[in-house]
C-alpha cells in the first residue's frame, strides 16, 4: 500500500481533478489536508468523504505544515505528494511502487512530469498528451520510502515558498547541496504526473511578491547554514 498525500489550499476549482487522478491509482490510501481554505475547497472535498480521509487545519500554517500533517498520520511504506492542483497519470504509483520493491537500496524513484496547458477539464486533460515539464524534481514525481522521513526529518514549516528545494538540499539530491547522496534516489523514464499550469497558481503569484521572495531567501539560507554547521537534528527539524 501507498500514502498519497494531498495538500489544498483554495483551490477548489482544481482539487475535485486532483482527487480523481488519486483514486485512479492501484492500491493507495488518499489523505488530503485542507490548509484553512476560504474558498468552497471543502465543499469539493466532502463529496469524497467516504473514500479519502480528510484532515482540516485550524488555521493556515503553509504547505509544509500540510504535508507534514498527512505525513505523520499515514502509516504505509510508500508516500506520495501532490499539490491540489496537480495530477497524477495513469499507473503513475504501480510503476514508481515495482520499481522501488525490485530495488530495495534506493531510497525514493521519480519520474517524468508533464506541462498542461489552460483551463481543461480532468477528461481533456487525461486523455491529451502533453510535452514534459523542464521542471527539476517537482514533488508529485518522487515516490518516498517512509524510512526517509524517519532519517531525515519532514518538511521545514518555517518556509511558506522553497520548502521543496531545502528538503532536496538536505537529502543531498539538489546540485547545489553541500551534503550529497545522503539517500538513494534513481529516475525513471516513465511521466508519472501532470503539471498544471494556470492563472491562480501559488508559485507564480509569490514570484512577484517581492517581499516575500526576500523573507524566504532569508529564511532558506539561515537553514542551509543550521544544517551546515550543525547537521539535521530533531531541535532543528521536525520528525514524524
Amino acid at each position: 500500500m501507498t500514502d498519497i498525500i494531498i495538500t489544498n489550499y483554495n483551490y477548489a476549482q482544481y482539487v475535485e481533478d486532483c482527487i480523481k487522478s488519486c483514486m485512479a491509482q492501484e492500491n493507495c490510501r488518499i489523505f488530503i489536508v485542507d490548509d484553512c481554505s476560504t474558498d468552497n475547497s471543502i465543499e469539493v472535498i466532502m463529496k469524497y468523504e467516504n473514500e479519502i480521509s480528510i484532515c482540516q487545519n485550524s488555521r493556515n500554517m503553509g504547505v509544509a505544515f500540510s504535508r507534514n500533517e498527512g505525513i505523520a498520520i499515514g502509516c504505509n511504506e510508500f508516500v506520495a505528494i501532490v499539490d491540489s492542483d496537480d495530477l497524477l497519470t495513469k499507473d503513475s504509483i504501480d510503476v514508481r511502487r515495482d520499481y522501488l520493491m525490485s530495488h530495495p537500496d534506493v531510497d525514493m524513484v521519480g519520474g517524468g512530469i508533464l506541462r498542461a496547458e489552460g483551463e481543461n477539464s480532468y477528461e481533456a486533460i487525461m486523455g491529451k498528451s502533453w510535452p514534459l515539464h523542464p521542471s527539476k524534481l517537482p514533488i508529485h514525481s518522487i515516490l518516498f520510502r517512509r524510512s526517509v522521513f524517519e532519517r531525515y526529518g519532514l518538511f521545514f514549516e518555517q518556509l511558506r515558498s522553497r520548502e521543496d528545494k531545502e528538503y532536496w538540499y538536505r537529502l543531498g539530491v539538489h546540485r547545489n547541496s553541500f551534503c550529497k547522496k545522503k539517500v538513494r534516489f534513481k529516475t525513471i523514464n516513465n511521466a508519472v504526473g501532470i503539471y498544471r499550469r494556470h492563472d491562480d497558481s501559488k508559485r507564480k503569484i509569490r514570484k512577484t511578491d517581492r517581499g516575500f521572495d526576500i523573507k524566504t531567501n532569508m529564511i532558506f539560507d539561515a537553514r542551509v547554514k543550521d544544517i551546515e554547521i550543525n547537521g539535521i537534528t530533531k531541535e532543528n527539524t521536525r520528525f514524524s
